[in-house]
């Protein structure tokens, strides 16, 4: 274990359980074991809430390619097979090729659609400056928007070498899709008014071949994005499922060197095949499954060096056999998991098929508020407070302020609308009709 000692495997270390960091350990950072646990609570619900706008979106466009005669059910289990296959990915930086293929294919057709929305534009009769009836689902929709939240910090642990350049290139992206997500609500509404469905590609023309693509760019765009929004719901699930909780990164294990006693222990606990507390496949940042042994010493099958450091080559070699059983079975049942979750937002997207815009608001209000509105700016007022000004705190107090307020409103005139729909309600007579 003389390598404990060394600066450079000290640094190995630390990048290694650096790379893992989710926004979870951020909120136990600052929050303890509630921050964590509200963090990864609203995470679950918002990314999964994403999914099941996905599917819903992917079920009603593929409703104007196919026949009439396919029931929505049918629509909406089509993708699942995909989306079941990108689940057992493990590697976030393993779906890049498929999120840039997203981008592309969803700009195209952003952009076509917009295009369509301009021709013979003029503004609506039934077009208002403010619409206070709807205002609250507005809020939670829009919130909604932000569905890449709980994939930011992940993307950024998974960029080695490249996290210097991660601030830049998410402020571009946050300015460019907002320009798009703007003017593209803005004109849709403008142009239709009251009259604006909830899906803004029902405005398509239908049968006609430019539609007909521009509905299957679409769905690849939503179907390529899904694995990356359904993967913090995937760390976050198997967390609590095999290791019984939320298990954060400790932030001491970040600068704190372990002992030479706690690394003994693990060694003679891999020698007898029992994983001490907290142990379990770690999937989460590995395009492989690895055994973590408690405190940041990883093994894989066939290259256990904890246990080959034990007595004896008997011992190694029944630590190897005990370790790959163990790692088998653990990965299978995580497969099993995965694709159960993907199942899943399945189910809901069909149960919601006809309260897609109501759905969106309840993400958005529940969910997106707590995450995008509330968490960050707490976050960085308690780590940072010494350093901020009044201006800052200001700044920072009315933040979490309209995250309170628009979310509980959000959320109590969203459930309200959908029990008691206002005639002429768009988000309902479009799924419908």
């Amino acid at each position: 274990m003389a390598w404990l000692h060394s600066v450079s495997d000290r640094d190995a270390l630390r990048e290694r359980l650096d790379q893992q960091l989710q926004y979870g350990d951020v909120g136990q950072v600052a929050f303890g074991a509630v921050g964590l646990w509200i963090v990864n609570v609203a995470l679950v619900f918002t990314q999964f809430g994403f999914c099941v706008i996905y599917m819903i979106f992917m079920s009603n466009t593929l409703g104007n390619l196919l026949p009439a005669s396919w029931p929505p059910a049918a629509l909406t289990l089509l993708p699942l097979p995909v989306v079941m296959a990108c689940a057992l990915v493990r590697n976030v930086r393993a779906l890049a090729p498929v999120s840039i293929l997203a981008d592309i294919t969803t700009l195209l057709g952003f952009v076509a659609v917009l295009v369509y929305m301009l021709r013979g534009f003029s503004v609506a009769a039934s077009a208002n400056a403010v619409n206070w009836r709807t205002a609250a689902v507005f809020f939670g929709t829009v919130t909604a928007s932000f569905e890449g939240i709980g994939t930011v910090i992940p993307i950024e642990a998974s960029m080695s070498g490249m996290r210097h350049r991660y601030e830049p290139f998410l402020l571009a992206a946050l300015t460019i899709v907002s320009a798009i997500l703007g003017s593209f609500g803005a004109v849709g509404y403008l142009r239709y008014g009251e009259q604006t469905p909830q899906m803004i590609t029902q405005i398509l023309p239908p049968g006609e071949p430019l539609s007909e693509c521009l509905d299957v760019l679409m769905v690849l765009g939503v179907l390529f994005t899904f694995p990356l929004q359904l993967f913090p719901v995937i760390q976050v699930v198997e967390q609590i499922v095999f290791f019984g909780g939320f298990q954060a990164v400790d932030p001491a294990s970040l600068i704190t060197e372990p002992s030479i006693e706690s690394a003994a222990a693990v060694a003679a606990a891999a020698a007898s095949a029992t994983v001490p507390n907290g142990a379990g496949i770690n999937s989460l940042s590995s395009d492989r499954a690895v055994v973590d042994l408690g405190f940041g010493v990883e093994s894989t099958p066939g290259t256990n060096a904890v246990a080959a450091s034990s007595s004896g080559t008997g011992g190694s070699l029944l630590a190897w056999a005990c370790e790959r059983s163990l790692w088998s079975w653990l990965v299978w049942k995580q497969n099993l998991l995965r694709v159960l979750l993907a199942l899943t937002t399945a189910v809901v997207a069909i149960v919601f098929r006809d309260y897609f815009s109501y759905w969106s608001s309840l993400v958005g209000a529940i969910g997106g508020a707590v995450l995008s509105y509330i968490m960050p700016p707490m976050i960085d007022l308690w780590l940072n407070h010494e350093s901020q000004n009044i201006w800052s705190r200001t700044k920072t107090v009315a933040i979490v302020a309209l995250g309170v307020v628009g979310g509980v409103i959000g959320v109590t005139v969203t459930i309200w609308q959908m029990i008691y729909p206002p005639a002429g309600d768009m988000a309902m007579t479009s799924m419908t009709s």
